[in-house]
């Protein structure tokens, strides 16, 4: 009985009609070994059959695909893959990094005049704290020496001294947490450049990496990258990263320490509120951008 032959097989790609093998015998009635009417042929079809099913086979196991040329491939649609790049960069920002962390944004900013008057304020205020001993000068009198100038005989413009007052150090996170405050920071790098009255600090989550010094950034060797401040006023700019750092800056006897937290990820805010609670001694002021910047400067005492 023949093959039965569909058309709508025909329709269907890599379809061939299976080759029915003829068994020959010889005149002793013995199977002979090649068949003269195509039984090579048919050989080849099973071959070619197998050699699909393997490959068919290594396709479920695991085994890498080729494709064949000329077959369209589907690419992934641009909005797509721009969302997916945006998940991923979220979950790398929303992850609490305390560890050193490369620079992510240069303290380049614009000059803002109402920034500036009301941070040249502050460290007026805070700067009073820190002055240093009295010494001879002509900034304000001394009481003193007015007092005692009828022993001592000395003139009255001779009792006048001077307080010089310590620097206002201005440390700035330039971590790739704090990159959408670049702007931020960098007007306020401006201005503390602009005032003179600061030690400005680059510190990637508030480790110590470069100081600015007449005009230029100097890096730090790394001994003294980590918080060497004693007995000075810091103003820091910066979120969770550098927790461990700026609670050990706050418990350093003499030290007075304005932190402006920039934090905003409540996946690290609430496992950190303990630890921060516990450990942090200093002032804490939350500014996430310029409006809250500019009243946590006014609540500065």
């Amino acid at each position: 009985m023949g093959a039965i032959e569909r058309d709508w097989l025909r329709r269907v790609g890599d379809y061939a009609p299976a080759t029915r093998r003829v068994r020959r015998e010889g005149p002793d009635g013995e199977p002979m070994g090649k068949d003269a009417d195509g039984t090579e042929e048919a050989e080849a079809a099973e071959g070619e059959d197998g050699t699909e099913e393997e490959a068919a086979a290594d396709g479920e196991n695991g085994a890498p695909e080729q494709e064949t040329p000329g077959e369209p491939r589907l690419d992934v649609p641009e909005e797509v893959d721009a969302r997916r790049r945006e998940e991923r960069e979220r979950e790398r920002r929303t992850a609490r990094n305390p560890h050193h962390a490369p620079q992510a944004f240069a303290l380049e900013g614009r000059y803002l005049r109402g920034l500036a008057a009301r941070f040249a304020r502050m460290v007026s205020k805070v700067a009073e704290d820190s002055a240093d001993l009295p010494a001879p000068g002509d900034d304000e009198w001394d009481l003193e020496e007015l007092r005692m100038r009828r022993f001592t005989g000395r003139h009255v413009n001779q009792c006048r001294q001077t307080r010089e007052k310590r620097k206002v150090a201005v440390v700035l996170d330039t971590s790739p947490s704090c990159e959408h405050q670049a702007r931020l920071f960098g007007a306020v790098a401006q201005v503390a450049e602009a005032l003179g009255d600061c030690d400005l600090y680059d510190a990637p989550n508030f480790s110590l990496v470069a100081r600015q010094q007449a005009g230029r950034w100097v890096p730090l060797p790394e001994p003294e990258r980590a918080w060497h401040f004693e007995r000075r006023v810091v103003l820091a700019f910066g979120d969770f990263d550098g927790l461990d750092s700026i609670c050990n800056a706050s418990k350093t006897r003499g030290n007075k320490i304005y932190w402006f937290c920039c934090e905003e990820r409540l996946q690290v805010l609430q496992p950190s509120r303990g630890y921060f609670l516990r450990h942090y001694k200093g002032k804490y002021l939350p500014s996430t951008n310029l409006g809250q910047l500019m009243a946590a400067m006014r609540r500065v005492r």
